[in-house]
Formats: structure tokens, sequence, C-alpha cells
């Protein structure tokens, strides 16, 4: 039984995800996948915590069956289970009891753990460790760590602990990852490009690039690095590439979104080929993990690139990974006890050649995994990629049209759609009971694993071979498919993948089938992929359409910012509606200028100008053709004026008369200031001269008048 171990519990937890806890406790003691759980209960922080891919990160990793680990900040043990079949004893480190709590009921029954729960700075351990762990940790640093380099102070403590020639293993994010530019948040503030910000304002986390990554590193004495780019990102990772293959045509594979927000403001595949072709991938990578050395240099053979298929039925998980030695070579690992019979399996499968002309590559078993020889001539992914770049539409179909063929030429005429058969691709029925098909059947006859050599191809990963008929038209199908899959945009552009298909003599209707039969197998078969449900839609934002709104919000705020004037003139008959200009005045900080073209008319006598109308106002004319105005040579007509001698225009309707400004050159240019009231503050001077004229009713002097009125009008009578 694994141990949980409450020695430095304060009975304090600050750090939580909040009552989902709760429900993933439940979950834990229950042993429920993730797949189980109550769709009505599913939530990212159930896919975050709880699902086998978060092992990812480490299940591929070379720790040895001697090794002992420090996990800190194990959380609700997301990647422990992995580091506990790998290892000799795990010691986790959890700072919430409610955390570690989970993390023991997932794995109660690994008699080689330990968990701690309290703070890390409580605790003490000996140089005794092979490996120190960091999971999605370090980041944090600098708000559990004093002093002003909390970072490399965290990072020398966490060397303490392990022994001259053991490791650090640090997951985390790079601040310059391109999911950032795309449209990701910031994962640890929900914040948008906060890390390309610098986290500007922010005094809790940060991120670092992998050139600052080095740096801390290298300041605390660890020059042995090895960086890992886990793909998508350390969270949720399928592949794992390193700096000899991060810059390859097959990074970047399209993947499903799990994150509740995220949005695209670009096609981010597009860029990330770009950045692969310019050789630059690795500083835009989402994560890195980081293998340091401590006090030594790293030993044994290298990896350089590693696949986990750990989103199956657990019975199908295993893992491939090259590694780089004297010479190149790949293994294939069970993930899991359930999957050691499918590796046996592969490997059996593997040394069966029935095609001459597309021979399987064998593979050796021992000690549980398979090594197989790594073969470095291009792949036909590569070569077709190539061709279809230099639009050699001809050479491409050859290339298809040939696997066709050297599948079609061993194969027979046969009734395939058997019991068996319908296990593995499901019951959809194809119009063709007989039809040319492959028995045994290597289905997994995809471009990237049919290597071009000189004297013919060779197919590798024959982990899908099976003892059943299996239609030739379907195999190159789905070599069609995954290969437009993977390269659609530049794919489509040379010829569409129908006209494939019509080249094949693939009907439509078998083409419906296949896509049913292919459904199944990944689906139901293999497992598909468990967190399927969990996907959340990526909302892609169009930046041009965004200034469209933008610009159309600004000009109706303009559009309520502006005001019409008008200019009327007398040519002889007096004023009218008929003898006007109409302009708009666009007020800035409370300033206006306006022009009138008045040269078409030979006799004006008089002007009026009218700011606006309709609304309580105050004006002040300062300027007429560049002439400054410093008097009162301009006044308003039915304008009030307060102490300062401001014009108030509280009827609404304000007036200019412009007899003595008439223009020489026929250009009428104004200037002044203006305010347009608020309907409370008219209101207001309205009610200011409605007391007026009532204390001027209620005035002694008043009643005197009215007397001496109402007596003079007596008289008269």
């Amino acid at each position: 039984m694994a141990e949980l171990n409450l020695k430095y519990y304060n009975n304090v937890d600050n750090y939580s995800d909040g009552d989902v806890e709760i429900d993933l406790l439940e979950f834990a003691k229950e042993g429920l996948d993730v797949t189980e759980i109550p769709k009505e209960r599913r939530s990212y922080a159930c896919a975050y915590h709880l699902s086998a891919m978060r092992e990812n990160i480490i299940n591929w990793y070379p720790i040895k069956n001697t090794d002992r680990v420090l996990e800190i900040g194990a959380g609700c043990g997301g990647v422990t289970g992995a580091l506990c079949r790998a290892a000799k004893s795990v010691v986790s480190v959890e700072l919430s009891k409610r955390r570690a709590e989970i993390n023991y009921e997932r794995h109660k029954d690994c008699e080689n753990l330990e968990i701690l729960v309290g703070n890390l700075n409580d605790m003490e351990f000996q140089a005794e460790f092979d490996y120190v762990v960091l999971i999605g940790v370090f980041e944090y640093a600098m708000s559990f760590t004093q002093g002003e380099r909390p970072y490399h102070s965290f990072l020398q403590r966490m060397k303490g602990f392990v022994k001259p020639g053991g490791k650090i293993l640090m997951a985390i994010e790079n601040r310059l990852g391109a999911k950032y530019f795309a449209g990701a948040y910031e994962d640890h503030t929900d914040s948008f490009f906060l890390g390309l910000n610098q986290y500007e304002g922010n005094h809790e986390v940060r991120t670092f690039t992998k050139g600052e990554l080095t740096g801390i590193f290298r300041d605390c004495g660890m020059e042995s690095l090895k960086f890992y780019y886990p793909y998508p990102d350390y969270k949720f990772p399928s592949e794992i590439y390193t700096d000899a293959t991060i810059n390859s045509v097959s990074f970047g594979r399209e993947y499903m979104n799990l994150y509740p927000i995220r949005y695209s403001l670009y096609r981010e595949e597009q860029v990330i080929d770009a950045l692969v072709r310019e050789n630059v991938m690795e500083h835009f990578a989402n994560s890195f993990l980081v293998e340091a050395v401590v006090d030594g240099k790293a030993q044994g053979d290298e990896i350089i690139y590693a696949k986990m298929n750990s989103a199956r039925k657990e019975e199908f998980r295993i893992a491939t990974i090259i590694y780089q030695g004297e010479e190149p070579y790949v293994i294939k690992k069970p993930l899991s006890e359930k999957a050691v019979p499918h590796i046996k399996k592969i490997a059996i499968k593997s040394r069966m050649n029935a095609i001459e002309e597309l021979l399987n590559l064998p593979g050796k078993y021992q000690n549980g995994v398979i090594r197989y020889e790594f073969l470095k001539d291009e792949n036909l992914d590569s070569k077709l990629c190539r061709m279809a770049e230099q639009g050699k539409k001809d050479e491409f179909l050859a290339g298809i049209r040939e696997i066709h063929t050297i599948l079609k030429s061993h194969a027979q005429q046969v009734p395939y759609q058997t019991a068996d058969f319908e296990k593995i691709f499901g019951g959809v029925k194809s119009d063709k009971e007989k039809t040319y098909a492959l028995c045994p059947a290597n289905i997994d006859c995809i471009c990237d694993n049919i290597i071009c050599r000189h004297d013919g191809y060779v197919l590798i990963d024959g982990e899908w071979i099976f003892d059943v008929a299996v239609p030739v038209d379907f195999i190159v199908w789905r070599l069609v498919n995954e290969l437009y899959t993977q390269h659609k945009n530049l794919l489509d552009a040379l010829i569409e993948r129908e006209q494939v298909y019509k080249m094949l003599e693939i009907q439509e209707t078998e083409c419906e089938v296949y896509e049913q039969w292919a459904k199944h197998f990944a689906e139901q078969y293999v497992g598909g992929n468990p967190l399927a449900e969990y996907g959340a839609d990526v909302r892609k934002v169009d930046l041009q359409e965004l200034i469209n709104i933008a610009e159309d919000q600004k000009a109706l705020a303009e559009s309520k910012k502006k005001i019409e004037c008008a200019l009327f003139f007398d040519t002889g008959d007096g004023f009218s509606e008929t003898d006007c200009y109409k302009e708009y005045l666009y007020p800035q900080n409370g300033e206006f200028q306006v022009t009138f073209q008045l040269d078409k008319y030979a006799t004006i006598r008089n002007l009026r100008f009218d700011p606006l109308e309709g609304r309580g106002c105050k004006v002040k004319i300062m300027k007429i053709n560049h002439k400054e105005l410093t008097g009162e040579e301009i006044l308003g007509s039915n304008a009030e004026f307060e102490k300062n001698g401001k014009e108030i225009f509280i009827s609404g309707d304000p007036q200019y008369y412009l007899n003595s400004a008439l223009p020489d050159n026929g250009e009428l240019l104004i200037q002044g200031k203006i305010k347009v009231l608020p309907e409370e503050e008219t209101m207001g001077y309205y009610r200011k001269i409605f007391r007026e004229l009532e204390n001027i009713k209620n005035s002694k002097e008043y009643r005197l008048l009215k007397k001496a009125r109402l007596i003079r009008n007596k008289g008269r009578e």
C-alpha cells in the first residue's frame, strides 16, 4: 500500500482548484476513468487531473527500476502512476491535503509510493534521489520563495536533493509558444498575451523562453541540458520532439482543443510549417521538458523522438521511441501491463513477409520491448509532399498508384465480410461481397510508414496486421485519407482528394463505407480518444472583421458627437429655410471650426449663423475669417448671460447675426467653443429663471407697479 504522510501538514491548503476537487476525490475513490464520469459532471479539471494522457509527459522517459524519484507538486497524481511503474521508489510532495488524498486514492496500490502533505520549505531531504521531477511547478517559484532571484534560489534547492549524476526533469510552458500568438490564453492567469508581454503587472507566476531557462540552469551550475518539446503541450502531449526532430515535416499535426476558452487568430498550422522550414521551431514550441544533469553529463543513448498512444483502450497503449546511439534504433514498449500481449503480438506479426515489394521491417522482442532498426531513407509521405510542392501532379499520382498496384497484385478476390472482420471494422456493409483483399493484411500501410529504398519499399510499424481478409481499396483509401488529413492545404492545391480516389477507381459510395469502417476501428476497436467528449470549440477570430466593427462603432460614436449647424443668408427678401447652407460641427475638446462657401451668391445683405437647434447650449464665437474677437463684436440672439459673460442658449435656438462679417473672397470661416447642455442642466436654468420671476412677482416694487397699472387702466375706463 502507498503511504499518505501528514507529518508536515499544518491544516492549511493554500492551493486548490475549488469545489471540483470534491468531485475528483469521489471519482478517484470509485476508480472512475474519465470516460465513466457522468456527462453532467464532466469538466476540464476532470480531463486535466484524471486523464491517462497526462502521463505522456513522462511515461516514455527511461527511468530505471533502481531509481529513486522525488516528485514536487504532485497535485492529484497526474503523472505519479507513471513514475511508480518505472522507478524503485517515489516520494510525492503536495501542499494540499485534498489533492494528496485524490492522488492516494488513485495510486494506493503502489507499494513504492509515499505522499508527503505540507510545505516543501518545512521538509528536509538528503541528496539521495536520482530524479527530482517538477511538472508545472517551477513557474510559481516567485510566489513561495523569498529573495531577489526566487527562481534561481528554488532551483538551487532542488539541485541539493539530487545525487551527483542525477537529473532534474522540469515541464513548463514556453512564454513564446506558438499557441499564445494564435489566440490561446496564458495558462496560469487566463489572460491573453500576458507571457508575450513579459508578465507586465503580474508578480505571482512566470514562464520562460528556451534561452531564459538555459540561463537560469547554467547560473545554477547545470551545464548539461537537454530540451524536449512535448506536442501540443506538456499537459496533454501525444508526441515528444527534440532539437534533432522538431524541425521536421511531421511536427505540427492537428490536435484537439481541450481548453474551455480558445481563440484562433490565424491558421496556426501554416505558421508552424513556416517556423519548421526556417529551422526555428524549438523557440516557439508550446512547452518544454528540460532534463538537467546535476554534477555530471548525460549517459547512455539519446532519445530523439517519442510517440505515445495512451488515448486507446488500455490493452493497446504503447509508446514508440527513437534512440540515437552509435546507430539509431526504434523501441516499442507497453505503457501498461495489459498492453504486454499486444507488444508480443506485434513482434510476431512484424516477421511476416507476404509481399516482396513491400517488406515488413522485422523487430526483435527482448526484455518486454521490441527493438527495430531505424531506416534513414526517405518515407513516402516526404517524397509525395516534395512532388506536390514542385507541382508534379503526374508523379504524385504515380507514387500512390504504385502502392495500390503492389497490394492488388498480391490480393485475391474473396468474400471478406466475416464475423471477425465486423469485430474490427463494424457491421456497415459494402455492396461488394467479393473484392480484391489481402490476408494477412497490414491496414497501417500509410505513407508515414512506407520507406522508399533503392530496391523497393519497406513497411515499418507493423502494429495492425490482421489474419482476416481486408479489401485492398480500403487499405489504399486509408493511405490517401491519412495523407490528405496531414497535408490538406498543400495537396488540395495540387489535386483534390476525390480526384485521387477516382483515379484509383474507388467509388464515392465505397468511400462512405470505408469512412465508417475506419471510424469503428479507431473508436470502438482501438478505443479512440477518451477525451473526445471533453473537446471544446476553437473560436475563430477575423481581425479584419473586428477592425470593421470597431470602425463602425467609432463612426457611430462620431455621428453622435457631430452637431448640425446652419448659415442663413438674406439676399433682399429676408431669411428663409430655402436660402441656407447646412454643415456639421465636430467639436474637439469643446472647440469647433466650420467653413461655408458663399462665392456663388453675388449679393448677400445679411447672414445668420445657427450653431445648432433644439438643444440648450453654451456658445462663444472666437474667430470669424481668422480675425480674433476680443470683445462683444458678435453676440447671440435668444441668449441668457452668466456672470462671467458666457452666453447660454436655454431656449434651444441659438442665433448669431453676422452682418459685419461678410467675406470678401466668398469663404466664411467660423471658430468658437460649444458645449451642449444635458437636459437636466437645461431644466436647471429654466427653474432658475422661474424662481427669479417668482421673486420679482413677490417683490414690493412689483406689487406697487402692478397696483399703479391697475389704477391707470381703471382711469381709462
